[in-house]
């Protein structure tokens, strides 16, 4: 009778002993795996790579630039995220990167935007896939943040190209913004945007941008600036945001201008203009992003002025805010 009663009591602590190993096992924090992907010897991490949300125990991203493109974004703080966009003379990329409070990584915008020109999942979208005419084409996408209350921002003067006025330079990007919170356009419509874009003056700083196309870790400081970008790049602008309910709340945005490999004017319509891109054209189609205007179909609606590609050098229709544009900042700050 012992012998049985030893082997059923050995027999129950060998179950119980292993049930509370097993349930330890479970419980042990940092048990994920981390994909290839975002191992410590890939200094970029391709957005292309990885799933539209990762946890960071999966890829912890650190201080890497997560890239997809041509364009680039620093992993935001918790709560936060930025929307990146690369202008090129042959078009757009954009990557939104944003980091939820529970630590999820979520990405959007992935892939090469050229050919859908930038549709996205995560945009509302609204608008007709006909009518070239600025006035008559209703078509925009909204992205998922937006300015409450204003921006302020400033503009360092001392990156401005030497073949260019610096007083010049400042007026046209002050008007570039404008032109998005005033809705210009030739169509007859009043103004949609009462949240304020306002300018400070110079400053020293620089935007917090990196000449491979990347959004840094913001500053909590919006400027606009000249620097050294690559290619055939025209600009950059990274909008850095809260993540709210509703719209997320945009905190800063910074704008860098090409200062090397493009020419500027801030008189396109001279006789005397060749090869030259409008500063205030390109600015006005940025601060379209800043207010959470996202791109449209170029195919569609080459005549909007936040289509992806700037329609060439001497010109200046992007200035003008088309029938969507106007209807679009409407839709999200009536």
């Amino acid at each position: 009778m012992k012998p049985i009663l030893a082997i059923v009591s050995a027999f129950l602590l060998a179950f119980f002993t292993v049930g509370a190993i097993s349930g330890v096992s479970e419980a042990r924090p940092g048990s994920s795996r981390v994909l290839e992907v975002c191992g410590k010897q890939n200094e970029k991490i391709p957005a292309e790579k990885l799933p539209p949300q990762v946890n960071l125990d999966e890829c912890p991203v650190g201080d890497r630039q997560i890239t997809d493109n041509g364009v680039e974004a620093v992993l935001p703080e918790s709560g936060e995220g930025v929307h990146a966009e690369v202008l090129s003379t042959d078009g757009a990329q954009e990557l939104v990167v944003v980091r939820q409070n529970n630590g999820a990584i979520e990405l959007n915008k992935v892939g090469d935007d050229t050919a859908e020109g930038s549709s996205g999942d995560a945009a509302r979208v609204s608008g007709s896939a006909s009518g070239p005419n600025q006035c008559r084409d209703r078509a925009y996408n909204l992205a998922r943040w937006r300015v409450y209350g204003g921006i302020k921002y400033r503009f360092n003067y001392r990156t401005t190209p030497p073949y260019l006025n610096r007083n010049t330079v400042a007026r046209e990007i002050r008007l570039g913004g404008a032109n998005i919170t005033r809705t210009k356009n030739a169509c007859g419509y009043g103004d949609k945007v009462e949240q304020s874009l306002v300018f400070e003056g110079n400053t020293r700083r620089q935007a917090d941008v990196n000449a491979d196309g990347g959004c840094q870790r913001t500053d909590g400081t919006s400027v606009a600036s000249f620097g050294k970008l690559r290619g055939s790049v025209l600009a950059i602008t990274c909008t850095y945001f809260v993540v709210t309910s509703g719209y997320d709340r945009v905190t800063s945005s910074d704008l860098e201008l090409d200062r090397t490999g493009v020419k500027w004017t801030t008189s396109p319509g001279a006789r005397s203009c060749r090869d030259h891109y409008d500063i205030q054209a390109v600015v006005t189609h940025e601060r379209g992003h800043t207010f959470g205007m996202g791109h449209i179909q170029e195919r569609d609606h080459p005549n909007l002025t936040m289509s992806p590609i700037i329609n060439g050098p001497c010109q200046r229709s992007e200035r003008t805010l088309g029938n969507g544009d106007v209807r679009g900042l409407a839709r999200k700050y009536r």
